[in-house]
């Protein structure tokens, strides 16, 4: 983890990065302009994967475990998500 700014400049902007969902989503939230591909490691929740996919244009990678009804509200097109539908 990390406090205070985090700048990307073009070679960190395009950079294929991993970490937990929570970490990922907590360090590009608010960021729209990442290229690179992110890969989200353990359990991702579909609110994760959606803030995920909004920080960068790039792959998103991630295991996901939910409801079939929230599995359908993930977003964009560019997810390569393992899901496990849970419950009803």
């Amino acid at each position: 983890a990390t406090t205070g700014a985090i700048t990307l400049n073009t070679e960190t902007n395009a950079a294929n990065l991993s970490g937990t969902a929570a970490d990922l989503a907590a360090a590009f939230a608010g960021i729209t302009t990442h290229t690179g591909t992110l890969t989200a490691t353990g359990t991702t929740t579909v609110a994760q994967a959606n803030a995920l996919d909004a920080a960068t244009s790039g792959v998103v990678t991630a295991t996901i475990s939910d409801t079939a009804s929230n599995l359908a509200t993930l977003t964009g097109t560019t997810g390569a998500y393992t899901v496990t539908i849970s419950g009803t």
